[in-house]
């Protein structure tokens, strides 16, 4: 049976609960609970690449609040290092600049599956809250922030419109490219949101491969296009979600782990994961960009809230805003689905 965050499991740690006492709807964590961005192996020499000291240590050795430290480091000098108690390393490919690197260490995503649950997915998706990927298509910059409107060519504005329309329709494949997870697929439903977000990466990599081409064919299409915000770009390598350890999770929502705020939380710690739609200032949006061409080509601010990038035309289906209505939705299709196979 599919694992969940009340079952207790060898790779993680529970915590016990109050007799005769219900959960919140939205506990929080003691004060001394807190979540602790470390660098470290920042003092070696580069060359020689070393692991930090938790990532030595066995999982199992691990206090909770080791359990909460976030390892920040350099991937010049550090080999392997832990995030929420995971054993992570960086990619062995070449990360698009900006975005995270690092991947969890294969002996250690047994300890991330155990940590999988998804009654707290579940929990999250019949709850009317606007879904992660359309906010962060809300959210996306609107304007240019280094090239002129009146300097681009009709062409190159309808393409760029038509690229704008495709990162809508798509956004939900640009989330789980952002936000991967491990996840175990042992229950039924686990294994169609498996099977769902790999088409959806599937298709918006292969779409938009071809896009970016025939884009890049259009006369006097600058390729310093895609350092504009509001152009989101794919990473090279898909970006990992690393769940907390439930023991030291105390936000839960009906028993289960609140994913929502724990994705909030990451948001706001890497702004990448949104695209930087919710960068917190104008140097984290801009983190995608090298410095120089940031410092030669940044318009003024005023200029820019008049530079605007086209506005899409609104597709001719609507696509599901919250969680309640993809659920409805998908809970509509299930039922024509049956109805048919019973033809």
């Amino acid at each position: 049976s599919p694992k969940t965050a009340k079952q207790a499991s060898p790779g993680t740690r529970r915590p016990s609960p109050t007799p005769g006492k219900k959960p919140n709807a939205l506990s929080r964590a003691p004060d001394t609970k807190v979540i602790k961005r470390v660098k470290t192996n920042t003092g070696r020499a580069q060359g020689v690449r070393h692991p930090t000291d938790l990532a030595t240590r066995d999982f199992q050795s691990l206090g909770d609040d080791e359990l909460l430290i976030i390892e920040v480091c350099d991937r010049d000098v550090t080999s392997t290092f832990r995030v929420f108690g995971i054993k992570m390393k960086f990619s062995d490919k070449v990360q698009t600049l900006g975005f995270p690197d690092y991947e969890p260490h294969k002996h250690e995503t047994k300890y991330l599956k155990d940590r999988w649950s998804m009654e707290a997915v579940w929990e999250t998706r019949v709850l009317d809250f606007v879904l992660p990927w359309v906010q962060m298509s809300e959210g996306r910059s609107r304007e240019f922030y280094f090239h002129r409107v009146h300097d681009l060519g009709k062409p190159v504005l309808h393409g760029l419109r038509e690229y704008v329309e495709a990162t809508e329709e798509h956004a939900e494949g640009w989330w789980y490219i952002l936000l991967w997870f491990t996840m175990s697929v042992e229950d039924d439903r686990a294994k169609e949101l498996h099977l769902w977000r790999r088409k959806c990466r599937e298709t918006l990599v292969r779409y938009f491969l071809l896009l970016v081409q025939r884009l890049e064919k259009i006369d006097k299409f600058s390729k310093t296009l895609w350092y504009e915000p509001g152009l989101w770009i794919l990473p090279n390598t898909i970006c990992y979600w690393i769940f907390k350890d439930p023991s030291v999770n105390f936000r839960t929502v009906s028993g289960v782990a609140d994913l929502r705020a724990e994705l909030l939380e990451l948001d706001e710690r890497e702004p990448a994961r949104t695209l930087w739609a919710d960068a917190a200032s104008e140097t984290a949006r801009l983190e995608h960009v090298p410095e120089e061409f940031v410092s030669k080509r940044l318009l003024p601010k005023l200029e820019r809230a008049k530079n605007l990038l086209p506005v899409p035309r609104r597709p001719s289906t609507p696509k599901p805003k919250t969680t309640k209505e993809l659920y409805e939705l998908r809970l509509t299709r299930d039922a024509t689905s049956e109805g048919s196979n019973s033809d």
